[in-house]
């Protein structure tokens, strides 16, 4: 994930099951509605029968029609809505503490939580809907905070001496702060879609944790290769080479093209790009899903390596087929037109991007005019040279594909070597444990630089050292004859991001800076208003 974009990823949490939640919720306001209750009747003489009461009316009840109602209204999951809901109940408990204060600013200070509270909501729906019914994204979060002002006045108001005229103040306050709230987050909306007319940030946090798919309207049309390599013994697998960037991210455009690709018998391999090649359609995923039949060969070459100026080479050959795997571990995307004309200049070639650099390096891309472009070049015609002197042998073939890596053991004459791809972003913790262990002529590890999901690309999926280790023996011990061979063919039309990207990320930066500052500044105002 390129760092563009790695301020959103602060929207992602994970949440227990949705019946962890609910059992969460309900002990959680018995628990909180006990400790007010205790309040109730040691500093303001009431029945201990209030304990139940509040336990209802202050968490219960209210932690359910906020969780019922977000996600009818909103189409978020109950597990998001009813985590909102755990969160209003920290919330409400944390203000309700202020009550027995000796303070004059008690009335205030409670009007601040039901506006926390309210603001939470607001987030929650504009979270779930984005810019759609915009409007009642502000109005339908009142719906909590009235309820629990009308428990405050009934039990404590009313017996404090909250004026008429107080209600009316702060009301009025609220109610216009929240209108300019929603009048500058529009306004900053419009100004900033001048920029770039195919989306808002809104809509994006939204896509981002509904993970929806949307077209992005800015784009340019290019032709396309889309690659496949094929390996076949008893079984068949099969890993997908489109000549695309796996991204920008989520459901927009091509961010779920992985998930999209890979499935129990076939995986992901990246070339080297750059966001300028993301699709800019989810639906053109499915002109990459039928790459033609490869022409297989029982033949191949062993795996021969090269390096220079920081870059390093492996490479083989399958049949007449060459595939060349690139690292460096100071690089993070290559520009398509330089690797284009490499391909170009060079009959039946694949490059792989190993794309194993840390997970928090900070890697620039190569450029044309980059000294780095012209070592790069170098380094792939000198081994591409020996691939083709290279003396063809029987080709055996072990591999496995798991949700989340796939292994592919070869074995050439006296040489045996691994691949191992995992679908993260970067090398996670766990391919460098992985690889303490192997014992391989040569281990090729890879990753597929996904985009689906802003939690997939901060946390890989789980996937335990051993259970990766034993993958690769059953692989190893699989290894049989089989044939190889890489298929390719040229998609015309294809929709693609192009530059259109940089304002793409322009747009969603500033939004994602001013959306925050913004709500920052709502705070502090309301904040001033209770004190």
């Amino acid at each position: 994930m390129p760092e563009d974009l790695s301020g959103y990823r602060k929207v992602i949490f994970r949440s227990p099951s949705l019946k962890k939640l609910l059992i969460l919720n309900l002990l959680v306001g018995i628990l909180f509605g006990s400790v007010n209750g205790a309040i109730a009747f040691l500093i303001f003489d009431q029945k201990l029968l209030w304990v139940p009461i509040l336990s209802l009316l202050l968490y219960i009840i209210p932690s359910v029609i906020n969780g019922e109602l977000l996600a009818s209204l909103s189409k978020l999951s109950r597990k998001w809505t009813y985590s909102m809901s755990f969160i209003d109940q920290i919330t409400v408990f944390g203000f309700s503490l202020i009550i027995p204060l000796p303070s004059s600013h008690i009335w205030s200070l409670m009007w601040l939580g039901l506006a926390t509270v309210y603001l939470l909501g607001i987030l929650g729906l504009v979270g779930g809907r984005g810019r759609r019914k915009y409007f009642t994204n502000f109005a339908y979060p009142l719906i909590y905070p009235l309820w629990l002002l009308a428990v405050f006045h009934t039990f404590v108001g009313s017996n404090v001496g909250v004026s008429r005229m107080v209600y009316i103040h702060n009301s009025t306050l609220f109610f216009i702060t929240s209108i300019l709230l929603g009048l500058t987050l529009l306004i900053f909306e419009f100004v900033i879609k001048a920029n770039s007319k195919s989306i808002s940030a809104l809509d994006f946090l939204s896509n981002v944790i509904l993970d929806e798919e949307k077209a992005i309207e800015d784009y340019i049309e290019t032709h396309v290769y889309n690659q496949s390599l094929e390996i076949e013994g008893k079984e068949k697998a099969r890993f997908y080479i489109p000549w695309i960037h796996p991204g920008p991210v989520s459901g927009f455009g091509g961010g779920n093209l992985i998930p999209e690709l890979v499935d129990e018998s076939s995986f992901f391999l990246h070339v080297p790009s750059a966001h300028s090649m993301d699709l800019a359609d989810p639906e053109e995923v499915e002109r990459f899903k039928s790459p033609p039949e490869a022409e297989k060969s029982s033949k191949a070459s062993k795996l021969l390596k090269g390096d220079k100026g920081g870059f390093k080479f492996w490479g083989r050959m399958y049949g007449d087929s060459k595939i060349v795997f690139i690292q460096n571990k100071d690089v993070d995307d290559y520009d398509p037109s330089m690797i284009y004309d490499i391909k170009e200049d060079h009959e039946n070639l694949t490059l792989i991007d190993m794309h194993n650099q840390p997970m928090d390096g900070e890697g620039k891309p190569v450029q044309p005019m980059d000294p780095r472009s012209k070592i790069l070049r170098e380094g792939i015609e000198s081994l591409v040279q020996k691939l083709e002197e290279a003396e063809l042998k029987d080709y055996r073939a072990g591999f496995k594909i798991q949700k989340g890596y796939s292994i592919l053991v070869e074995e050439l004459g006296d040489q045996k070597t691994v691949q191992i791809v995992m679908n993260a972003n970067g090398k996670p913790p766990v391919l460098k444990e992985v690889e303490k262990e192997l014992e391989f002529d040569e281990n090729l590890l890879l990753t597929t630089d996904t985009h689906q999901q802003l939690s997939l690309i901060a946390n890989p999926p789980p996937a335990e050292k051993e259970e990766i280790i034993e993958s690769v023996r059953e692989s190893e011990e699989n290894l049989e004859s089989a044939e190889a061979g890489i298929s390719e063919e040229k998609l015309e039309n294809v929709n693609i991001l192009g530059g259109n990207y940089g304002r793409l990320i322009a747009t969603l930066n500033v939004m994602g800076r001013l959306v925050p500052i913004s709500l920052l500044l709502y705070y502090i105002s309301l904040i001033f208003i209770a004190l």
